[in-house]
């Protein structure tokens, strides 16, 4: 789904531990991202996160609509 072209963003609701590996994918294949919250599950993820999204510069929240930058 990543790779797919015509998808502009997409929509991160899987289990909580999936989360990083997930944004991190979606960052890359340069997709905007949604993601449920928690976002992180811990302070560490969260900080990789945050450097992913300032690296990437794509729009990136989650379901409370608030910047995580």
């Amino acid at each position: 789904m990543f790779n797919e072209e015509d998808i502009d963003a997409v929509y991160i609701a899987t289990p909580h531990h999936l989360h990083l590996p997930q944004i991190k994918q979606a960052f890359e294949a340069g997709k905007h991202i949604l993601c449920e919250k928690p976002v992180a599950c811990s302070v560490e993820d969260a900080r990789i996160i945050n450097e992913l999204d300032k690296k990437y510069n794509h729009n990136f929240r989650n379901n409370s609509c608030e910047m995580m930058a």
